[in-house]
């Protein structure tokens, strides 16, 4: 453990009261009370009563009546005050925080129970601070926050795994197992309603404790995302409103609660980025085409797979709010999951899946079936390679998979699964009209063929395209264009006069099939 990351994990914070707590104890009771406080949220250790002539110091609350506060401050005097009475009109338009009691209350028991807030939010301090020098858990620290905050309170990592959920209530999510890890994790089906939500992915960016709307959830939660020195995101801790009402002074204590979370992950090397899983370098060696032959002969008899099985790469596009969730640890388990005999993970910000389809058990109109699933719920795109039964073939056919996406998402079409036959022609055809376009490439003798019909009124150039879509079948092609079959062979000589064109060499057919097709693109 470097130096840096020593003193970051053994340098404990010391817990201070605000004012607004100090109110809420307060909040529920017969009392008509009156809260102004200043903008800058002063800690306090303690409460003390004021004497006539009391130098004001700022760590403390103190206790007076209103006609024992001198009538004018001093300059830039700032403090915090609990009045019993009306305070002094100079009070008001000065730093100072007040609580404001009716002239009629008891000074002794409102210092009794100021006191014994204090200690009683000593006591959660040193009781946490204690759980954590003994290394008791997260659990333990999960605990003495729920009773503290007489709510439910759990907490998970960036990538939705539960880090820990010591006290369930009625109304709290109910979390799921992950298959691939054993961990307990947030439902799917809710990682996929917090990608959609504007709210929730405005709470990714947030610093300090701030509360969630009830909704989405029907209740509301306070939560406080946890930050490392670094900058970068390791989790949440969430406080659900189900058994008590959320109050405003409870931010602060969760913003110290946070401070000893954040020391617990970091004292007990809960790194969250733990899911990587060792077949993950391999894959990608092999779709990088770094892996040798000795390497993937050893991968595979490991995994109980072979060379010639048959198999189908299929690439899931992840949108920005997926990775600002990072939800992808938890969709590639899920698909391992419901899909024997397959793998998934994160290359280059798309999931990649491997199917090996003889070791499935399912077929792969069934894997379609689960996966289609997977993609509605999440809002996902996938591209589907064609299948291949050579291994060392996968770098290849993972390119399928990007063309197969890439093509689909261009056609606007509302599907969510691409397969890459459904995109192979066009491809080809963008790839063979780089350097020179249609037409310059189509058969020169139909490019005439199409003069000729625009200088005599005539049809020849489509007649050949329907004699050609039929095989050559003359009854098929006559009942399609309409016109007796006298009528088709007088255009098909006249064709084959002008073309020049042995049509009985197949070369010669799928060329002009392929010109056809290339210029159909043009037009």
């Amino acid at each position: 453990m470097n130096r840096a990351k020593q003193e970051y994990t053994t340098k404990i914070p010391e817990f201070l009261l605000n004012m607004q707590q100090i109110a809420d104890e307060f909040s529920d009771d017969l009392y008509q009370i009156r809260f102004h406080y200043d903008q800058d949220p002063k800690r306090l250790i303690g409460v003390r009563l004021y004497q006539h002539q009391t130098s004001l110091m700022n760590q403390y609350v103190y206790i007076a009546r209103a006609q024992d506060l001198p009538a004018v401050l001093s300059t830039h005097q700032i403090g915090s005050l609990i009045c019993v009475g009306e305070p002094p009109e100079s009070y008001w338009k000065s730093q100072f925080s007040m609580i404001i009691f009716p002239e009629s209350t008891n000074l002794l028991p409102l210092f009794e129970r100021v006191q014994s807030l204090f200690e009683k939010n000593c006591r959660w301090a040193m009781e946490l601070q204690q759980a954590l020098a003994l290394d008791t858990g997260l659990d333990r620290l999960l605990e003495l926050a729920s009773g503290y905050f007489q709510n439910p309170v759990f907490a998970h990592d960036p990538h939705f795994f539960i880090l820990s959920s010591p006290c369930y209530v009625n109304g709290m999510t109910k979390w799921e197992t992950d298959q691939q890890t054993g961990l307990l994790r947030i439902p799917l089906t809710l990682m996929n309603d917090f990608k959609i939500d504007d709210e929730y992915q405005a709470t990714l960016k947030t610093h300090g404790a701030q509360v969630f709307s009830a909704n989405q959830r029907g209740y509301r939660i306070l939560y406080h995302n946890l930050w490392n020195e670094y900058g970068s995101y390791e989790g949440r801790i969430c406080i659900n409103e189900l058994q008590t009402p959320l109050l405003p002074g409870q931010y602060n204590a969760l913003s110290y609660f946070a401070q000893i979370v954040l020391i617990a992950l970091h004292k007990q090397e809960m790194n969250p980025e733990t899911y990587t899983r060792p077949y993950i370098t391999f894959l990608t060696r092999v779709i990088e085409r770094t892996a040798d032959a000795d390497e993937i002969n050893r991968w595979l008899n490991l995994s109980g797979w072979n060379h010639t099985d048959e198999y189908v790469c299929i690439r899931m596009i992840l949108q920005e709010r997926d990775t600002q969730i990072r939800i992808s640890v938890q969709v590639c388990h899920h698909i391992e999951s419901s899909i024997p005999g397959s793998y998934a993970f994160l290359y280059k910000n798309d999931i990649v899946i491997l199917i090996n389809l003889s070791a499935s058990t399912l077929s792969f109109s069934d894997c379609l079936s689960k996966l289609a699933i997977i993609t509605r719920e999440g809002l996902f795109k996938t591209g589907f390679s064609t299948r291949y039964s050579r291994f060392e073939d996968t770098p290849w056919h993972y390119l399928q998979a990007g063309i197969a996406l890439n093509y689909g998402m261009k056609s606007n079409s509302m599907f969510w699964n691409y397969q890459f036959d459904q995109f192979a022609m066009e491809y080809i055809k963008n790839q063979i009209t780089e350097e020179l376009p249609a037409r310059q490439l189509a058969c020169h003798k139909l490019l005439k063929l199409q003069e000729y019909d625009k200088a005599n009124n005539t049809e020849l150039y489509e007649t050949l395209r329907c004699y050609l879509d039929h095989e050559r079948n003359a009854v098929q092609t006559a009942s399609t264009l309409f016109i007796h079959r006298s009528t088709l062979f007088y255009r098909l000589n006249r064709i084959k006069t002008l073309l020049d064109l042995n049509m009985d060499i197949p070369q010669n057919r799928l060329y002009l099939q392929l010109s056809y097709f290339l210029l159909d693109s043009e037009t």
